[in-house]
């Protein structure tokens, strides 16, 4: 992204959060005039403003979608091969490292909204600009409290900012959490504009996102009437829609980037259409990344030290190929005879998936074009777990753009697109009604974008398919498998989790643990979860 800034303005953040603390009792009468503490700090509308951003800042550092986020559920993802042995087999303890940072900056979130929520009150701002505030609050914080439920099912629940180190909190169950994520989003709904429409808002929470996520967390419960009910209100409301190929004379190239538009960092060009990436009618909510860079900072430390990701480091292809695509997923995406571009695949399948034979597009700076080099086996992915496939999808263009690639990469984590929507839409339908035409209609329309058949009938067999080739290695595979491992209203159970992921242990592997440094400070009042 290239507007909406994560990372903190100056460092006005890191003294705004700080409380002083005496050295000695000679100190304790003394007062530094110029110091900014969290007593003289929430006063102002710019301070509002600056903590709002601290308040978005997680969401890309590499705790979360910077890095470890990717890196953990990529491991997981049966249409993966992670290079790490350990992470590939499910085997990690309650110490390890990545899970720590993925929980502790879910909770810096968490925090950074709470102490803002507190402070908002007092501070004096036009009403309808309070307002503005509240909704993108309400929907970070329970953004944050989603994926904690979703990958650590009962962590605590706290809805307030404390200075007090000695307070202890136990656990709190999944299913009160997502219902405080949902009061968070309803509220969000209320409060939120559709659009942004300064430049320098785009990438702000809006009122689709928040949409999204409400039928989001009621799909995770198989509360399928609500789920339906939200969505649609997005889809037939909202500004949202596929970026689609032109309607006649479409070649296989607009078919391609119309949906790999969504993962590139560049608008991409056919001869007869501009498609745009970032922050497209297609994204719900995207997490914002660029290649700037602080005079301070470090590129070891995406969203905070500077504003882009790990990603292309260590996943992309002239990074360290952490991860390639399994020949079972390249299997996934279906033949065709008729496709109207002449292509002989579901295009997703080129747009996701480097394969021999293919281009590879690697963007310099000042230059006009794009620099062309040929996929090879070992060098643009590992031999040792290379199944004659590499990683497409986020990577294209190769990230070369600035000194430090493949380090901080400007590509924006699409954590919402509108094909998510209506593929979550399409399942809730199913459960209330297999024989919804809305729902089979709303699955169409992803095949359509892609120029697939349409189908006669919704199935569970159709949605599962559709979820698989449409999203995927967008880190949304395990959790949809943990979800379809649940017996629905009809005691049905779509997939079995340990039927696809290597050492998956029904009733453990779910979740992952909570830290045991966290479980330790708590002193026994926080639990860890079963089989940890």
């Amino acid at each position: 992204m290239k507007t909406l800034q994560y990372s903190f303005a100056k460092a006005r953040l890191i003294l705004a959060l700080l409380v002083l603390a005496g050295c000695g009792e000679d100190y304790l009468y003394l007062e530094n005039k110029n110091a900014v503490t969290t007593g003289n700090f929430y006063r102002t509308e710019r301070d509002a403003s600056d903590a709002l951003i601290a308040a978005y800042s997680p969401l890309g550092w590499r705790g979360f979608n910077g890095n470890t986020f990717q890196f953990l559920f990529y491991s997981l993802d049966d249409r993966l091969i992670h290079e790490n042995a350990q992470y590939e087999l499910y085997i990690f303890k309650a110490d390890d490292g990545r899970v720590g940072s993925l929980y502790y900056d879910l909770f810096k979130g968490v925090y950074r909204c709470n102490i803002l929520l507190q402070h908002l009150p007092d501070i004096p701002m036009a009403e309808e600009t309070k307002k503005l505030y509240y909704g993108q609050l309400h929907f970070l914080r329970g953004f944050y409290y989603f994926y904690l439920a979703s990958i650590f099912n009962a962590p605590p629940l706290v809805t307030y900012a404390t200075e007090d180190p000695n307070i202890k909190y136990a656990n709190t169950p999944q299913h009160q959490i997502y219902d405080f994520a949902e009061n968070e989003f309803r509220s969000a709904i209320d409060e939120l504009p559709w659009l942004w429409t300064k430049p320098e808002d785009i990438g702000r929470a809006t009122r689709g996102a928040a949409l999204a996520m409400l039928g989001k967390t009621y799909l995770y419960q198989q509360v399928w009437d609500s789920a339906s009910y939200y969505l649609k209100i997005l889809i037939d409301q909202g500004p949202h829609d596929l970026m689609m190929p032109p309607e006649s004379n479409a070649d296989s190239v607009d078919y391609v980037y119309a949906y790999l538009c969504n993962f590139s960092p560049f608008d991409l060009k056919s001869s007869q259409k501009t498609y745009k990436a970032e922050n497209n009618k297609e994204s719900v909510f995207s997490v914002q990344f660029n290649d700037g860079f602080t005079t301070w900072g470090h590129y070891w430390n995406p969203g905070w030290q500077n504003d882009g990701s790990l990603f292309s480091a260590y996943f992309g292809i002239n990074g360290w190929r952490n991860v390639v695509p399994t020949r079972k997923m390249a299997e996934q995406y279906e033949s065709v005879t008729n496709h109207p571009a002449g292509l002989k695949k579901d295009p997703r399948f080129y747009a996701s998936i480097f394969s021999p034979g293919d281009i590879i597009d690697q963007w310099y700076p000042n230059k006009p074009d794009y620099y062309l080099v040929p996929f090879k086996i070992g060098i643009h992915n590992l031999t040792a777990i290379s199944q004659g496939y590499g990683l497409k999808k986020y990577c294209y263009p190769v990230h070369l753009a600035n000194p430090a690639a493949p380090f901080q990469d400007p590509n924006n984590w699409r954590s919402l697109r509108f094909s998510d929507v209506l593929l979550m839409f399409a399942e809730a339908e199913y459960h209330l009604n297999p024989s919804s035409s809305e729902g089979l209609a709303a699955l169409n329309r992803v095949r359509a974008r892609a120029g697939m058949p349409a189908l006669s009938a919704l199935t569970k067999e159709a949605i599962i398919h559709e979820r698989d080739v449409e999203l995927a290695f967008e880190c949304l595979r395990f959790f949809d498998l943990v979800r379809w491992g649940k017996p629905d209203e009809k005691n049905v159970v779509w997939a079995k989790p340990e039927d696809y992921i290597t050492n998956f242990v029904p009733g453990r592997s779910e979740f992952l643990p909570i830290p045991i440094s966290e479980i330790n400070v708590m002193e026994g009042m926080l639990k860890q979860n079963p089989g940890w």
